[in-house]
């Protein structure tokens, strides 16, 4: 639902449902710069949420998704906290050659290294569902 909202936003904004789309701008905006600049857009109008945070909600979605495909869902074990650093690197190398001068990030270079964190982060979080899912069920 998270993510069918961010690209709500400026399809109900170009179908003139403001008021539906500015709540859901306000809503984002709380948890997200928002902007122009760095946020892709639709009929005109930017997603409810920068390219970086598209591709962190994204990322964990897809991650989530794929998670029963390599992993049972009953596994208890999240992977090490190594990997879940390791995929921090490509967004701090991103925003740190960025900010002096050596790279020049765009909304593409930002989406993809937000995916890769997100798409990694949800294979911590979903095995912490997962175990509270099972303990209350009493398995």
């Amino acid at each position: 639902m998270w993510c069918v909202m961010i690209v709500a936003a400026p399809l109900l904004a170009h179908l003139h449902h403001n008021i539906s789309s500015g709540l859901i701008y306000f809503f984002f905006s709380k948890i997200c710069h928002q902007m122009p600049d760095r946020s892709f857009s639709i009929f005109g109008k930017q997603l409810a949420v920068c390219s970086r945070c598209s591709g962190l909600y994204f990322g964990f979605l897809a991650g989530s998704l794929s998670y029963p495909l390599f992993h049972s869902m009953k596994i208890k074990q999240i992977p090490d906290r190594k990997l879940l650093l390791l995929s921090g690197v490509p967004v701090a190398l991103d925003i740190g050659l960025n900010i002096t001068g050596f790279w020049q990030n765009t909304e593409f270079t930002r989406l993809f290294t937000g995916f890769i964190l997100g798409f990694t982060a949800s294979w911590y979080a979903v095995p912490g569902f997962c175990n509270i899912r099972w303990k209350k069920l009493g398995s």
